[in-house]
């Protein structure tokens, strides 16, 4: 007794072809992580020391950040502005925009820039698997913003991947997609300046600084080991 027709075992075949040559859902995203920059200076403090950086003088490793809001497409969401200061002769510094994604929940951010360092944001760095971010003293970064776990290892600069359970960060050619779902938050990360029709309050102390010397920062965001 024939049970397919000949047509119904092609398309069949053809099902379970496209099942094999089709990708799953990626979890494999792109991160980084607060640490080892440096002393938490303070977002202010180390905002100036970028200036001074960017204007030819000396400074030391720093980090620090404030705590601020974002409205995209709305909606507001909590987090922080973070800067940081790596001297050397692959300077990396900048200031990154951080954003608190609650658990079993989406964001879509249209770009300026995709291929600029966007994606999640962990806690720990350098293997050190935490719940906190910490400066290179080891000092918890208490309130910033950060997804636990643990940053890339020693030389794979911020453009690590790591295979994170059940979040996704799908980029298009002018957007990125994260999906979060897990029942607790994380923290997704991306250039100042980069994301389109946003508005950030940030303390007006750090609006000032932000405008000093900044605009000469040329985006480098190579982390070094």
């Amino acid at each position: 007794m024939r049970f397919f027709s000949a047509s119904a075992k092609i398309f069949v075949l053809l099902v379970l072809f496209a099942a094999v040559v089709t990708p799953s859902r990626a979890s494999t995203v792109p991160i980084r992580g607060g640490s080892t920059y440096g002393d938490n200076t303070g977002f202010t403090a180390c905002v100036a020391n970028i200036a001074t950086f960017v204007g030819g003088g000396s400074q030391d490793n720093c980090e620090g950040f404030t705590l601020t809001t974002f409205t995209i497409g709305g909606t507001t969401y909590s987090g922080a502005l973070f800067a940081f200061l790596e001297p050397g002769a692959s300077p990396s510094f900048g200031v990154l925009d951080i954003i608190a994604l609650g658990g079993n929940s989406s964001l879509t951010l249209n770009l300026e820039n995709p291929s600029a360092p966007t994606g999640v944001f962990m806690c720990g760095s350098f293997g050190n698997n935490l719940a906190v971010a910490q400066d290179s003293n080891s000092t918890d970064m208490t309130g910033l913003p950060c997804t636990a776990g643990s940053s890339p290892a020693t030389g794979s600069g911020y453009s690590g991947l790591e295979d994170l359970a059940n979040v996704s960060a799908a980029f298009s050619a002018n957007a990125v997609k994260f999906d979060n779902l897990n029942p607790t938050g994380i923290a997704v990360f991306t250039e100042d300046g980069n994301i389109q029709g946003i508005t950030a309050a940030p303390e007006p102390a750090s609006l000032m600084l932000l405008g000093v010397g900044l605009l000469a920062v040329g985006r480098k965001f190579r982390r070094t080991s």
